[in-house]
Order: C-alpha cells, then sequence, then structure tokens
C-alpha cells in the first residue's frame, strides 16, 4: 500500500506530477530513504523532488521494488542520472551495475563527442564520469581508423575540439597507465618469446 507520494514540478505540464510509493519497500533499499521515513524526525508523506525527471526517479522506484529495469536500452545521459539517485540514496547495487553497464558497452564514432559531454556534465560523479572516459578511451587507444573518421567528420567548433582534446589527454593517461611495468608495452608481452626487439634492460 503507498504511504508516500514524490512530488514533480515539471516545464509543460499542467499542475504537479506525482509518484506513489512505499516508505517501508524505499527503506529496505535505501539507508537514505529508511533516515528520511522512519528516524528520529521522519519526512512528511508528500516529499518534493526538484533534482530528477519524474521518469528517472520512477525507474529508480522501480529498482528499489526489484522491478527489471534494462540498463541496456538507457542512454548514457539517462545512466547519470539515475547513478545520481544512486549515490543521493546510497544504493551502491545500483551504481556498480551501471558502472559495470557502461564498461561493457561498445561505442561508435559518432557517439563519442555525446558520450564525452555526458562525462564532463557528469564529473561530479567520479565512478561514473571515470567510466565513460574509459569506454570513450578505449575507442581512441583501439580505433585508429575510427578517430580519423570522427575528426573528418566533424565540424570546427570550439567547445566540440574541447572535448576533443580532453579526451585525447583521457586516453593518453589511460594508455599510460596500461603500461607493463616489466616489459613497458601495452598489451603486456608476457608469453612472448624474447627477442631484440621487445628486450627491455633494468
Amino acid at each position: 500500500m503507498a504511504d508516500v507520494k514524490f512530488i514533480f514540478k515539471e516545464s509543460g505540464s499542467k499542475g504537479n506530477l506525482e509518484i506513489k510509493a512505499n516508505k517501508t519497500i524505499l527503506a529496505f533499499g535505501s539507508d537514505v530513504f529508511k533516515t528520511q521515513f522512519f528516524g528520529s524526525i521522519p519526512e512528511s508523506d508528500s516529499v518534493p523532488i526538484e533534482d530528477s525527471s519524474i521518469d528517472t526517479f520512477n525507474m529508480f522506484v522501480d529498482i528499489l521494488y526489484n522491478k527489471k529495469v534494462e540498463l541496456n536500452e538507457l542512454s548514457l545521459k539517462v545512466l547519470g542520472d539515475l547513478f545520481y539517485l544512486g549515490e543521493k540514496y546510497h544504493v551502491e547495487d545500483l551504481k556498480d551495475a551501471i558502472a559495470k553497464n557502461v564498461s561493457s558497452r561498445k561505442i561508435e564514432a559518432d557517439g563519442i563527442i555525446e558520450a564525452v559531454k555526458v562525462a564532463e556534465e557528469k564529473a561530479h560523479l567520479v565512478d561514473f564520469s571515470n567510466s565513460v572516459y574509459e569506454l570513450c578511451s578505449g575507442f581512441v587507444l583501439n580505433n585508429h581508423s575510427g578517430v580519423l573518421e570522427l575528426f573528418n567528420n566533424l565540424e570546427v567548433e570550439e567547445s566540440t575540439s574541447a572535448c576533443l582534446h580532453r579526451l585525447m589527454a583521457k586516453a593518453y593517461t589511460m594508455k599510460k597507465k596500461n603500461v607493463c611495468k616489466n616489459c613497458r608495452q601495452d598489451p603486456c608481452l608476457d608469453g612472448v618469446k624474447l627477442i631484440k626487439e621487445n628486450f627491455v634492460a633494468d
């Protein structure tokens, strides 16, 4: 039985929108909700939400209700919005699932700039932002022809150029981090026959 409602004011809508939920179910999924509804100073039964869209918050509530939400079908921006709610309400399993989903994705040249913009917009969500940057950096490091295509197809704009510059810097940092400390190569040459060209002196 629903005993709390979350109130949203969204542009273009007449009046307020709301999501109804059960306090106990929410408290089981989030310690923040537990304190909010069952702490020494309980929240009222009507809670205004100003930092999330009703659609994203509804997905978040569905997750706390253990309903299936297909993360693969969501854009990086929406995943970032969900990650924010996971951080705000201390739902670590959701944050981990989103970070893993981002890491497992494949990205093409035409999606790089938008992805980098999402990473920058969500820079305060460090784990999420880093996951998106690693996704984009992986493309840059492993797809040289795709990078050339990316530069060829983009219009020269200050904001776009700045995005690409920051991405290249991230990719360079990622490459240095992945270099093996022994053979000083990426990928590591473990198991590869020793020859003059790959011999590393101390």
